[in-house]
């Protein structure tokens, strides 16, 4: 296939390996043997097999070892989908939780940040020798 009569993925003059030749083929094929299980999947704890190899920086003509990853087709497609600034839902787990680790629940609130300021500067207080006021139903008097 001629540059002229490329399209697609192909299509993109930054690609130095094109995708249907066997020099991609055999690298694909060495990325996949070498982590055959989907990557993003794998850090939210789910085993789904790997089908796709993705360029993580989204540069495709790095083709380094570091820049390479496997991943699931349905994680490939997010992946790629937001590499090109678009909006992806990823859904929920079997307990309603979003799948998306950027989603605006997995955010601490004002609040709860508050809190957890106050309860760090009370251990710190601890920790300086200033103890807490002693409960009255532990008075040693008794």
């Amino acid at each position: 296939m001629t540059k002229a009569n490329q399209s697609g993925r192909d299509a993109d003059p930054r690609r130095t390996i094109p995708l249907n030749s066997a020099r991609w083929r055999k690298l694909r094929a060495y990325i996949l043997n070498e982590s055959p299980m989907c990557e993003h999947c794998m850090a939210r704890g789910i085993l789904t097999p790997a089908t796709d190899v993705d360029h993580i920086s989204g540069d495709p003509s790095d083709n380094s070892m570091a820049n390479l990853q496997s991943l699931c087709h349905s994680c490939h497609s997010i992946k790629t989908a937001r590499d090109h600034g678009k909006s992806v839902a990823m859904g929920c787990d079997l307990n309603g939780m979003p799948l998306d680790p950027s989603h605006p629940w997995y955010r601490r609130s004002d609040a709860v940040l508050a809190g957890q300021q106050a309860i760090e500067r009370q251990k710190s207080r601890g920790a300086d020798g200033d103890r807490p006021p002693a409960l009255s139903f532990f008075n040693a008097d008794c």
